[in-house]
């Protein structure tokens, strides 16, 4: 019998000196987001997962997804021979192959995860930090009551992929990721940090994708990016989600002489000071160097070690 799951808590424009165009509280939606890929070492979404009499039950109880299975077949217009993004799809494909074929599918070993409803980010955090925890093994989902006991149902696929469903749509809301709900970036949480948790959630995520055949269709486009090692666009106004620090960053950017850039720069110098940014200006070149300066520390320099993790 296992005592309940503790909870763990709980989160430079393009011409400076000129107002950045559609500058709101939300940015203008980004190119869509690279599916991932099906491959031919992956069982197909809906096939031989759920029992049909189960069906009915597991659809009531779960929203729609906002997380689609892995979805791509050689029709999509990604694999067509123009597209300038075949050879990562094929890369993408390897890699998934292989990171399939690690899974110790006939191992008598699996991590078994005991998992009460509405609490399932706390009990995988909890399950993924065990020492004991092999993130090649399969997982073993059993779901519980208050009183340990389990449902009954034996994991032949149903249980994890409703595991990995419902885990991934609290990996979305976590605090460690903010911006709007279908484009989450990177936030920064200290503790988060020190307790390894960017590392154990990317560790679900791959569990999901794999296990589960439930994809991260959240992540924005740029944080897609920075996790395949690409170069990721130039930081922005967009990308400050505190609402108060981006106002101040924008009475910069949009001041028009050297003395209104030098009092919105004085406004801001209590937090200009935190990121190694209070200078003086004489010019507005120095203004427009300041800004991209610290745009850059806030949504990629304080990130990278929780970007590497």
């Amino acid at each position: 019998m296992m005592s309940p799951c503790p909870h763990l808590g709980s989160a430079p424009p393009p011409g400076f000196g000129h107002p950045p165009p559609h500058l709101g509280s939300d940015p203008p939606p980004p190119p869509q987001v690279l599916d991932i890929p099906s491959t031919s070492g992956v069982r197909p979404p809906h096939q031989d997962v759920v029992p049909a009499q189960d069906e009915e039950s597991l659809s009531s109880d779960i929203p729609s997804p906002v997380h689609s299975p892995l979805a791509m077949d050689s029709t999509s217009p990604l694999h067509s021979p123009s597209s300038p993004h075949l050879p990562y799809v094929h890369e993408l494909e390897t890699t998934l192959m292989g990171l399939q074929a690690k899974i110790k599918e006939q191992s008598s070993r699996a991590n078994q995860i005991n998992v009460f409803r509405g609490e399932e980010l706390d009990c995988a955090l909890r399950a993924f930090a065990r020492s004991t925890f092999d993130p090649e093994a399969r997982i073993d989902v059993v779901f519980i009551d208050i009183e340990g006991v389990g449902e009954g149902a034996v994991d032949e696929g149903g249980p994890t992929r409703e595991f990995c469903t419902l885990l991934m749509r609290q990996i979305q809301a976590y605090l460690i990721f903010e911006g709007p709900e279908e484009r989450r970036t990177l936030a920064l949480d200290s503790v988060a940090l020190q307790k390894g948790h960017y590392k154990i959630i990317g560790q679900m995520i791959v569990v999901c994708l794999l296990q589960g055949l439930v994809s991260p269709h959240f992540l924005s486009d740029r944080l897609f990016q920075q996790v395949r090692g690409l170069p990721p666009t130039p930081a922005s106004l967009y990308l400050v989600y505190d609402m108060g620090l981006r106002a101040k960053f924008q009475k910069i950017a949009e001041a028009t002489t050297v003395e209104a850039a030098k009092e919105a720069v004085e406004e801001a110098s209590e937090e200009l000071s935190l990121m190694g940014g209070m200078r003086f200006i004489s010019n507005l070149s120095q203004r427009d160097e300041l800004l991209a300066a610290v745009l850059h520390h806030y949504c990629d320099g304080r990130l990278l070690e929780a970007l590497q993790q």
